[in-house]
Parts: C-alpha cells; sequence; structure tokens
C-alpha cells in the first residue's frame, strides 16, 4: 500500500525478513526507512494498509495482529487507542484512513463495517442517515476526503460504496466490480479505482455525493447511463463537450 501527503511526501509498506516496514521519500530527498522517537522501525507481521497526516503522522494495519498502529509526531509506535485508552481490537482490519473528522478502519470480520474514532473520542461503527452500516461484504479499501465524505471498495455484493455525512450508502459503478485498491482526491470529487484485473479507472463524483453523475471533462472514464460534463458517456469515455 502506498500514502502521499499533500507536499509530494511518500510513504510505502515493504515487506523484509522479519516483518513489514515504512519507507518514506520527501520532496527532494531520497528514500530512507521510518523509525520512530525509540528508533523502533514497527515490524509488522502482514501489513495490510498505511495512510498518512500532512505533519506526517502514520497509521498501519496489521491483519495478523488484528490491530491498527499510530506513530504521532515525535512519538513512539502504539495502538491506535481511543480517549478511554482502548485500542478496539478489531476482527480482520484490512485498510486506515485518516481525515479531519477523524480516523476510519474497515474490518472485515463476522459484520464487516468501517469504524471511526473522531478527534479521538471512542470508537464507533459508521452508519448513514438510515441507521445502516453499508452490508459491506469484504472490503477491500477504504478514502475519505476533508469533508467526511468516504469511500470503500467491497470484493462482495457490490463493486465500490460511498457515504456522505447525512446521507445514505450509495452505489459507485465501476467497470469491473469491487475487490480493489482506492484513490482519493482531497476535494473528493475523483475517485482513482484500481483492480489487478481491469488497471485504474477514473471516476468523477461530483460535488453533490448523492448526484448520479460524474460530471468529467472530455476523455475521462465512465460508465454508461452516467453523466460526464457534455451529459454523455460513449464507449466508456466523455465525449467532448462542445459549445452550444
Amino acid at each position: 500500500d502506498m500514502a502521499v501527503r499533500l507536499d509530494g511526501g511518500v510513504y510505502v509498506l515493504q515487506e523484509g525478513p522479519f516483518g513489514a516496514f515504512v519507507r518514506r521519500m520527501l520532496p527532494d530527498q531520497g528514500w530512507v526507512q521510518v523509525f520512530d522517537a525509540d528508533a523502533d522501525p514497527g515490524s509488522f507481521v502482514e501489513a495490510s494498509s498505511i495512510d498518512v497526516a500532512n505533519d506526517g503522522s502514520m497509521w498501519v494495519v496489521d491483519r495478523a495482529g488484528m490491530a491498527v498502529y499510530e506513530l504521532l509526531v515525535g512519538g513512539v509506535w502504539d495502538l491506535a487507542r481511543d480517549s478511554n485508552g482502548s485500542e478496539l481490537m478489531f476482527i480482520q482490519p484490512v485498510a486506515v484512513a485518516h481525515a479531519p473528522q477523524g480516523l476510519y478502519v474497515a474490518a472485515e470480520g463476522i459484520q464487516p463495517r468501517i469504524h471511526r474514532r473522531p478527534g479521538g473520542d471512542k470508537w464507533k461503527v459508521v452508519k448513514d442517515l438510515s441507521g445502516s452500516d453499508g452490508d459491506l461484504s469484504q472490503p477491500t479499501d477504504i478514502r475519505v476526503d476533508t469533508t467526511g465524505r468516504l469511500v470503500v471498495s467491497v470484493d462482495g455484493g457490490y463493486g465500490v460504496r460511498r457515504l456522505a455525512p447525512g446521507h445514505d450508502w450509495a452505489d459507485v459503478q465501476t467497470v469491473w466490480g469491487g475487490g480493489g485498491w482506492l484513490g482519493l482526491s482531497p476535494d473528493g470529487d475523483v475517485l482513482y479505482a484500481g483492480h489487478l484485473s481491469g488497471g485504474v479507472q477514473r471516476i468523477g463524483l461530483g460535488t453533490d455525493a448523492t448526484a448520479p453523475g460524474c460530471l468529467l471533462s472530455a476523455g475521462g472514464a465512465c460508465v454508461e447511463g452516467e453523466q460526464c460534463g457534455s451529459d454523455s458517456c460513449a464507449m466508456g469515455q466523455c465525449e467532448e463537450i462542445t459549445e452550444p
């Protein structure tokens, strides 16, 4: 997995002989291994996901340990705890995402769902306006934009699902379905959905998370029945926008 800061810093998970660890490359610098204040690299048994805040704080999912670890700036690797000191041992956590609204964790388990720790408060299950946890069968990745809108890729039942604050879960159509990896623009308007068998698809979500359009410019990837800026999606690409 990989995470990118707004300043261009790149963080990746790398497998080593004694487990996975984090490497980073800051702008105009080379690749270096990440250590905490105690010179601990934070070796993980089966790291599956990483996310990084703009200040350099980071979070890593260890699927084998069924836990999420965090490294705050100037601190040491520790379990991601809430305001009560609880680390909430997840059942098969798979992905993590950080946003101003808190820390989000997608977990498989017996009841696949998204957990959120708002501002260091207690862990809570993410639900929509109707009280649904999203029916997230086999989640594989999660991304959250700066307004709290989230998208999650699922391998069973749906392709990609999205949820905006104050709305219900909605489906995002992709070429190949779900089970892939996601990238989301900071404003949440453009989604990049990747899959081993289908490459990467660029999907516009629009400024209104409930609108059924993509509002992409000419050449953007789209799905039949969804709207581009020209109101026409043909052969998987938005048609050229022409002035009336």
